[in-house]
């Protein structure tokens, strides 16, 4: 038991054989990389779009009158 006052960070799961670990740092490890994972996705997501978007307006908008 931790005495009054005092903040338990720490996690050290008794039932299985795992790693001590610090939720804290889990949490901002876990936020950083799904952070960089939708900065990459928007990234794509906006280039799909800027190449859409010029491929209308050069006329390539799939439709062919022949």
């Amino acid at each position: 038991m931790s005495p009054k006052g005092t903040v338990t960070d720490f996690i050290n799961p008794t039932f299985v054989d795992f790693a001590v670990f610090n939720v804290a740092d889990s949490c901002v490890t876990v936020g950083c990389g799904m952070l960089i994972v939708w900065m990459i996705a928007d990234s794509v997501r906006e280039a799909r779009s800027k190449k859409t978007e010029s491929g209308k307006a050069a006329g390539e908008d799939g439709d062919r009158d022949d």
